[in-house]
């Protein structure tokens, strides 16, 4: 197999049949599919150790698989017509969540990372790429017309990245359903799967050909040459390691390919600026790296003098890659706020970066609220505190016998008075000076 300089490939596991769709779990345990019909399919699970077992068996044609690390299952599409949409327990537990004309030939599989929904593709023409909604267990249609959508992956913007096999093009799929095309027909030779690479903003792309090759999409749709002389390549994953799993179904086995950056995951803690008011504190915690999105923030807080610390709401995330639809702040940080404290007190504020990958970090600062009254205007010496309410006029400005609309208070008002205006709907008014 051809690489490019600096990266090298073993041989991570052999002797499955078929091998396609591929996920670790929260452990590091490997599987894989065997898209194998007629009740001859099964789910490997590979160990850290290498060790293999066979998960599950009696399936017909298992091609993708995802793993929803919240609820510990994994989620698999048999492609057959009809096929059927099965979430797998690691003890090999089965369960049919979509069945018969729902799903027609289904074969990528993955989960919206914005809206948690099952998105599924089908290898059909047409084909339609459809998400499955847990909570109500809905089936409806993101996009149709597909000529063969194969493989599918998410990036952390929640955009969908879709093969089709036909005419060798690679669409994105907006949140919001607009289908662009990211890469047009001529550059790749039946596409299979799709991997997107958060470290790198790039798409890797598998042509289920031999020999087939592994492509590289820069964000733009340039498509690069990252692999050659492969055997029928069809799933992509990243593992734990940061090292890229390939299975290769002409030789029944999986590829490691090592030699990707080691740090581009870990976050690097920047300054962190803190405001206040007179009853709420906000908090920025600038930061580098943590490509994949998975750093957190959590906030303890306690006033100055105080022993036992009071838990705050863990800080929101922004990043360059959640810029787009919705998202206004293309920055690097995690901010929040901590709110109802006591004015004119001091705060110490415990920050705790953790991040998985590494470069993690606990801070602790200190921010002062505003004494009580600070930001209120006060009538200067001499001046007067005027009171209006809506109305049509009269009135002579005192609590008791407010100004009746704003124009009369406009016409009464001299150089430093303060207006006190009560909540209302009020007519326009004009203000001579």
């Amino acid at each position: 197999m051809g690489l490019p300089a600096g990266y090298t490939y073993t041989v991570y596991a052999d002797g499955i049949p078929s091998a396609d769709g591929l996920v670790f779990d929260q452990a590091g345990n490997l599987y894989v599919n065997s898209e194998v019909g007629a009740g001859n399919g099964k789910i490997t699970r590979v160990a850290p150790d290498g060790s293999s077992t066979v998960l599950l068996s009696g399936l017909n044609r298992p091609d993708g698989i995802t793993f929803d690390p919240a609820t510990g299952h994994l989620y698999v599409s048999e492609e057959t017509n009809p096929g059927r949409i099965l979430q797998v327990d690691l003890d090999g537990t089965l369960t049919v969540l979509i069945s018969g004309s729902d799903a027609r030939s289904p074969e990528g599989i993955d989960l919206d990372p914005l809206t948690g929904a099952l998105t599924f593709a089908e290898d059909r023409n047409p084909g339609r790429v459809r998400e499955y909604n847990f909570a109500t267990g809905t089936i409806t249609d993101r996009a149709t017309g597909f000529q063969r959508s194969e493989g599918i992956d998410f990036d952390p913007a929640g955009r969908l990245y879709i093969a089709e096999t036909v005419t060798g093009r690679i669409f994105r799929l907006l949140p919001d359903d607009t289908l662009e095309v990211f890469v047009p027909g001529g550059f790749i030779t039946e596409p299979d799967n799709v991997l997107w690479d958060p470290c790198s903003n790039t798409l890797f792309v598998s042509e289920d050909a031999s020999p087939g090759r592994i492509l590289q999409v820069t964000g733009d749709g340039t498509v690069n040459t990252f692999a050659t002389g492969l055997a029928y390549p069809q799933g992509m994953v990243f593992g734990p390691d940061g090292d890229l799993y390939i299975t290769e179904q002409g030789q029944a086995r999986v590829l490691r390919i090592t030699g990707f950056p080691s740090t581009c995951a870990a976050v690097t803690p920047g300054e962190v600026q803190v405001d206040a008011t007179d009853q709420h504190i906000g908090l920025r915690w600038q930061v580098q790296g943590d490509d994949n999105l998975n750093a957190g923030v959590s906030v303890r807080f306690r006033r100055q003098g105080a022993t036992a610390w009071r838990d705050g709401l863990a800080l929101m995330r922004t990043h360059p890659n959640l810029n787009g639809e919705g998202n206004s702040r293309p920055d690097n940080r995690f901010a929040g706020s901590l709110f109802w404290l006591q004015p004119d007190s001091t705060y110490e504020i415990e920050l705790a970066l953790t991040d998985p990958d590494g470069g993690g970090e606990t801070r602790v600062v200190t921010a002062t609220t505003r004494a009580y009254g600070g930001l209120v205007p006060r009538p200067l010496p001499g001046a007067r505190e005027l009171y209006v309410v809506p109305g049509n006029g009269g009135g002579d400005g005192s609590p008791a016998n407010p100004f009746q609309g704003l124009q009369a208070a406009a016409d009464a008002a001299q150089p430093g008075d303060l207006i006190h205006v009560a909540p209302g709907t009020y007519a326009p008014f004009t203000l001579l000076t």
